[in-house]
């Protein structure tokens, strides 16, 4: 009767000690993150005059948890998380009003350990009209800052966070939106842009321009001018141009018959496609994208679709000393008729005066011969 009474005292502990490790984590079972908003933010427009009255939101994401959301004060803070590895965004704010942004990805979190991490945080604004968007683009911040200072612009970005739909008609006319600088336009809604083209401009200094970037939440249409203009929806002059998932450039009718100012993406310096859609557009000549003189097309992603070229290069044209380079992505021809880029004469999906190869150096060899009606997909 004894050995029976302490082997039931035995497994009654045991019971106890299995349940308590399901239902109370023991010391050690999760990690600890320690965020810095010190030095690393030098970036920040006015960082030493306003870190102390600004407050810090971060949000950690991670496959397969729930978002976890906080709010610091300028000394920083540390939060306990389950191990995974995270991804975090931070928000500075001035009350309501957006002052700063920043983001990194890759922090792993490992049970007892603790991991500190200092976040480089970027200019930020949010705009609702086209006055406050042309103004982010262009110049100034709200204190009147220039982001184009050829000291400081080599660490200045300025996030832009459309919040609403954007109308750039006035009175009927279109209007232009000129981006100078280092610009990254986002949204966490679905908004759209009307009325409006887009100059970037790296004539000056150097100038870099992001429509979307890497896991945005919302997503951004412009919608062109569908009653024709004489110029492409996007020009790119000497300067650099970003596009991501989510963003879209649709429904644009350029009616230069000249041939001067073709195609409804006109890349007169570097245009790098990692996401997104261009489609439903018309130009005389590259009905998506024109590739310029030493101007040069990396398609990493993204589809060019639905879009027709009065003379010639449906989706694609890369006039002579362009280059186009292919590393993903889809330019539709009439493989795909739902989807077909068209043009009237030669390349339905590509036509080539200059240079049209894969990433892995392959020629596309249907685009050599000015004629390219088939679909062409990347070769990754």
């Amino acid at each position: 009767m004894k050995i029976q009474k302490i082997v039931f005292i035995f497994i009654t502990a045991l019971c106890i000690f299995i349940l308590s490790a399901c239902f109370s984590p023991w010391v050690g079972d999760e990690g600890q993150i320690t965020f810095n908003f010190g030095d690393s933010a030098r970036s920040f427009v006015n960082w030493d005059r306003e870190k102390n009255n600004l407050s810090y939101e971060i949000t950690l994401k991670s496959p397969g948890m729930s978002d976890i959301v906080r709010t610091f004060p300028s000394t920083g803070g540390s939060i306990t998380v389950l191990p995974g590895t995270y991804s975090v965004t931070i928000k500075a704010r001035d009350n309501n009003t957006l002052k700063g942004y920043g983001l990194t990805s890759g922090i792993d979190v490992k049970a007892g350990f603790h991991t500190a991490v200092s976040l480089e945080i970027h200019s930020a604004v949010e705009v609702g009209n086209f006055d406050q968007l042309n103004n982010a683009l262009e110049l100034m911040d709200e204190n009147g800052i220039s982001f184009n200072n050829p000291d400081i612009r080599d660490s200045r970005k300025l996030y832009i966070f459309i919040t609403n739909d954007i109308d750039g008609f006035n009175n009927g006319e279109p209007s232009l939106l000129v981006v100078l600088g280092n610009k990254i336009l986002i949204s966490e809604k679905n908004v759209t842009i009307k009325g409006t083209r887009i100059i970037i401009d790296g004539f000056d200094f150097p100038t870099t321009f992001s429509l979307g970037m890497p896991g945005m939440e919302g997503t951004i249409i412009i919608r062109g001018i569908e009653e024709g203009f004489g110029a492409p929806l996007v020009s790119l002059f000497d300067a650099e141009f970003y596009m991501y998932d989510g963003v879209t450039l649709t429904n644009h009718y350029n009616n230069d018959n000249f041939g001067i100012l073709e195609g409804v993406v006109r890349v007169s310096g570097q245009f790098f496609m990692y996401g997104g859609t261009i489609e439903k557009n018309k130009s005389l000549v590259g009905g998506g994208v024109s590739v310029g003189m030493d101007g040069i097309f990396e398609m990493h992603g993204g589809t060019i679709s639905s879009n027709i070229a009065g003379e010639s290069g449906g989706g694609i044209c890369v006039n002579s000393n362009g280059t186009f380079i292919m590393y993903g992505g889809v330019v539709y021809g009439t493989d795909d008729p739902g989807l077909a880029n068209i043009s009237v004469d030669d390349g339905d999906s590509l036509i080539n005066y200059g240079v049209a190869i894969y990433g892995n150096g392959l020629p596309i060899l249907p685009a050599t011969l000015n004629f390219s009606n088939n679909t062409i997909r990347g070769r990754r």
